[in-house]
Order: C-alpha cells, then structure tokens, then sequence
C-alpha cells in the first residue's frame, strides 16, 4: 500500500510540475520599451514668438509628444489660481485660470509644467513666462440705425 501511495504522489508531482512549467509560457512579459521623455511640442500662447502681453482670463493650451500620465501631470503658476485638464488623448493640456493671472499693471504670470507619459517617462520640467495686460471692457452704445 506504502508503494502504491508512493507512486500516486509521485505522479501527481510529476503532472503538477508539467502543467506549471506550460503555464509559464503564457505570461506576459512584455516590458515597455518606450524610453523617451515627452516633450512640449507647443504652447499657446507661446511667450517666445508671441510679443503681446496675454489677457488674464486667457486659457493657455499645451501640447505634448506623447500621451501623459493625468495623475503626474503638475502645473503651478506664480500668480492667480488656476485648473488643468487633460484631453482625452492625455496629449493635450487645457490650462484655465479660476482667478485672473493678474490685474495690476505690471503683473506677469510663471508657469512650471512637469509630468509623466504613459509608459513613466519624465518630461523635463518647463517654465514660462508671460506678461498679463488688465482686462479691458468696451460698452456699445447707439440705437443700431
């Protein structure tokens, strides 16, 4: 009997270690071989080819080389408050301000943007630099003849 039982694990173990190393095959090992950082690829409006100060409810949309991380993405402005968003894509960010940039004279607005792609890259933290002009309210008046 002691023989018999012998055997049956024996066997057992054996088909048990067949099936595991089968299983092996069918992992999924891929590793991801994206190793480029993302970059900006535009800024709008950019600071450097737009010589008009910006209005200071204006969104600033920034475009990205690739597909972003939403849960890395960081932006930080020195003045006002501000909200982002993510395009469906994640290669897009639409950045709105809550408050305005500024309003006095003189004021003028950082923005720091630093982030993460899809596959954990590092874009290399970006700053720029824009001069706000006070908004500006015109009233129509007249009788439209």
């Amino acid at each position: 009997m002691k023989l018999l039982l012998s055997i049956f694990l024996m066997v057992s173990l054996l088909f048990l270690m067949v099936g595991c190393k089968d299983d092996d095959k069918n992992k999924n090992t891929s590793v991801s071989s994206d190793k480029t950082p993302p970059t900006i690829t535009s800024i709008s409006p950019d600071p450097t080819t737009d010589t008009q100060t910006m209005h200071p409810n204006r969104k600033i949309i920034v475009t990205f080389s690739e597909a972003m991380d939403e849960n890395s993405i960081a932006v930080t402005g020195t003045i006002g408050t501000l909200t982002s968003e993510l395009s469906s894509g994640g290669n897009e960010l639409t950045i709105t301000p809550t408050t305005e940039w500024g309003t006095s004279d003189t004021a003028s607005l950082t923005l720091i943007i630093n982030g993460k792609d899809t596959a954990g890259n590092s874009l290399v933290e970006k700053s720029y630099s824009y001069a706000i002009t006070p908004a500006l309210y015109v009233t129509a008046t007249g009788s439209g003849t």
